[in-house]
């Protein structure tokens, strides 16, 4: 809830704290840059060797995809264990399972959750997903949730007695 110490250490810890490495990692690699691009040009001055600057462009590069990757990962918002959450929706009435269990922040302190979640059979969806939504709002402070719920049929997911065409031997025949 905006304004409770939940979300303002959730900004803390959470994107914000992701932001404000972002803009640092962004400066740092502009003085990489700027130091790889006058080096490159020593080098060329003092040696003729001109292939100075494609090696410091590359090494500029690498610098920034490094520290790019862990800015641009999915993760969870602080205090959002997906793990416990998939847990305690598993062990739901009526819940037979839950998979595709995603948890991010849209905006600074405002996460956002997507799941499928199967129902047991002749249960029903929109009773389960309104218990769902409920709980995910109120216990861990998730208004925006996607949730796919469909009926669990055990027969969707067992092909041995499906009726349908033979198997070829050679099926360019």
């Amino acid at each position: 809830m905006p304004g409770s110490p939940e979300d303002s250490a959730s900004t803390e810890h959470g994107s914000g704290r992701r932001g404000a490495e972002g803009a640092f990692q962004h400066i740092l690699n502009d003085l990489f840059a700027f130091i790889a691009t006058a080096v490159a040009g020593l080098v060329m001055v003092l040696t003729g060797f001109t292939r100075a600057d494609a090696i410091a462009t590359l090494i500029v590069v690498m610098l920034m995809v490094k520290a790019g990757v862990g800015l641009v990962r999915e993760f969870a918002p602080a205090g959002l264990d997906p793990g416990r959450i998939g847990t305690l929706i598993a062990a739901r009435p009526d819940v037979a399972e839950i998979h595709d269990l995603h948890i991010w922040e849209i905006t600074s302190g405002q996460p956002a959750l997507s799941a499928h979640i199967l129902v047991e059979a002749g249960k029903d969806c929109h009773a389960v997903r309104t218990d769902l939504a409920t709980l995910l709002a109120t216990e861990h402070h998730v208004e925006h949730a996607t949730l796919q719920v469909d009926h669990a049929n055990p027969a969707v997911f067992d092909i041995t007695d499906r009726p349908g065409p033979e198997h070829l031997e050679d099926p360019h025949a």
